[in-house]
């Protein structure tokens, strides 16, 4: 009895290959650090990463002077497919439904 699919696969099994990466910024410089970003960005698609995590500094909110660090999760890929979830601003998936969406986007993988 022949399997679907590549066994060697890892999304075959559930899981994601997940990067993480810290651009080289500079203050002021919307151009260069456009261009460290795509950089990490490429590199990671190089790897064969699935998701992107990078750090993101603002100030906090309540105008304290304080700097929050959050995460930006970046998914991608040479083509821009068709929307499969509606999404505003700011969007959040759980991990279960990011996993159903690269299982349903990944047939026979």
């Amino acid at each position: 009895m022949k399997r679907p699919g590549n066994f060697r696969s890892i999304h075959r099994h559930g899981f994601v290959r997940v990067g993480v990466g810290t651009p080289a910024a500079s203050a002021g410089d919307v151009g260069a650090n456009a261009d460290a970003l795509i950089a990490l960005a490429l590199r990671a698609g190089g790897e064969a990463a699935d998701l992107l995590v990078l750090p993101e500094l603002a100030p906090a909110e309540g105008g304290d002077g304080r700097i929050a660090l959050t995460f930006e999760v970046v998914y991608g890929h040479a083509f821009k497919p068709v929307p499969r979830v509606s999404l505003s601003a700011e969007s959040a998936v759980s991990l279960r439904e990011m996993r159903s969406m690269l299982q349903r986007g990944r047939p026979g993988a």
